[in-house]
């Protein structure tokens, strides 16, 4: 519960606002529509550079639901209260507009009296949107220093990790002996404001190429570890990749072979929204082998891993918790 303490002020109070969404939230008011609303409920602006409360409001997603939180600090850097909301709806825009209701009171205890645009104590009284807990009515007044109560803080949501899980297809040239490669991949990562960590595994289907000396075919399973580095839409991940090489030839006396396979490499892409928790991904690739690996038959290598390997992945994924 949020109690703004509030002394007494100046005719048109001032304030400072730090106004933050996640990278996981779309379709949110920038700090200029949300400076915006809060001048039309308090009928002036009071972000005019002056001395005055220090706001900050974070807007992120936790599951499925968006989540806001409020911080109000004195000028001094004092906590007055902190505030959590939620939109019901899944709509940043009333998630805002709630936001701006509470940052506008803090300010200004009039506001919760006055329509949007007045601060005269009006006495029609505006039923504010849905919200986690009740404003109150009457803020109660600061109260000295030596009997101030302690504030108790709630943590930013913002903070912690999101699950994310997905899956897609994956074309690739040097591989496999065939150009391209086609594969299928699952993975599954947890996602902080700016930085990822992955696991994924992925299968590619078996790719031939004719030779003098008969037919080969081979297909690979990898395992692959990265970080990733977000700015949205926008990320780069290192790897690492281990699995296995399976090869095969089309001659009298075939002699299926599996072989270890290991890779480093790097992936960059962007991540697009397109549902409430679903993202769609596109990301290009390029990797190394540690080792080249031979396809020989009857003792001569008839292909070679390449020095370098790439290709682009389409994944859809959800963001669940």
């Amino acid at each position: 519960m949020l109690a703004f303490a509030t002394g007494a002020r100046a005719e048109r109070a001032s304030a400072r606002v730090e106004y933050l969404i996640d990278a996981t939230v779309t379709r949110c008011p920038d700090e200029r529509a949300m400076r915006g609303l809060v001048v039309s409920r308090l009928g002036y602006d009071p972000f005019d550079g002056r001395p005055g409360l220090a706001i900050s409001a974070r807007i992120a997603r936790v599951g499925t639901k968006l989540h806001g939180q409020l911080e109000i600090r004195e000028a001094d850097g004092r906590v007055l209260g902190t505030r959590d909301l939620t939109s019901v709806a899944d709509d940043c825009a009333e998630l805002a507009q709630t936001m701006a209701f509470a940052i506008a009171i803090a300010i200004d205890p009039r506001a919760n009296a006055a329509p949007p645009g007045q601060s005269d104590g009006s006495s029609r009284t505006p039923t504010p949107p849905v919200a986690s807990d009740a404003i109150p009515a009457n803020p109660p007044q600061q109260a000295p220093m030596d009997q101030a109560p302690t504030p108790r803080i709630e943590p930013a949501p913002a903070g912690g990790p999101h699950v994310r899980v997905g899956g897609g297809g994956d074309m690739t040239a040097g591989t496999l002996p065939s150009t391209p490669a086609w594969g299928l991949f699952a993975f599954g990562s947890l996602r902080w404001s700016r930085f990822s960590v992955e696991l994924a595994g992925a299968g590619f289907f078996p790719g031939s190429t004719a030779t003098e000396r008969g037919t080969v075919t081979a297909w690979l399973l990898l395992a692959t570890a990265g970080g990733c580095w977000h700015v949205d839409p926008w990320f780069a991940c290192p790897r690492a990749s281990v699995g296995m090489l399976h090869g095969s030839a089309n001659v009298q006396k075939p002699q299926p072979q599996s072989t270890p396979y290991m890779q480093l490499g790097a992936q960059l892409g962007l991540e697009l929204p397109f549902a409430p928790s679903w993202l769609a991904r596109f990301s290009g690739h390029l990797d190394t082998p540690l080792s080249p690996t031979h396809l020989e038959i009857d003792g001569t290598s008839v292909w070679t891993t390449p020095r370098l390997n790439g290709g682009f992945a389409a994944t859809v994924m959800g963001d669940f918790f």
